[in-house]
């Protein structure tokens, strides 16, 4: 979750530059953008997941 998460804070400090938005950066830009969805959506499947598993615990110590 770290790794994802630390990803995603550099593709979001990345868009905030001017460079992002260069001509010559499109290409980059694309891929950055795409990569961002993938990313996101991987964090909210961890997440649900760790929760699921929280939940599960939690059950298991009130049995």
């Amino acid at each position: 979750m770290k790794t994802l998460t630390a990803e995603r804070d550099n593709i979001v400090q990345w868009l905030a530059t001017e460079d992002a938005y260069a001509e010559e950066s499109k290409p980059r830009l694309q891929e950055m953008l795409k990569r961002q969805g993938e990313v996101v959506t991987l964090l909210a499947d961890v997440e649900w997941k760790w929760f699921e598993v929280q939940q599960k615990l939690e059950e298991s110590v009130a049995s």
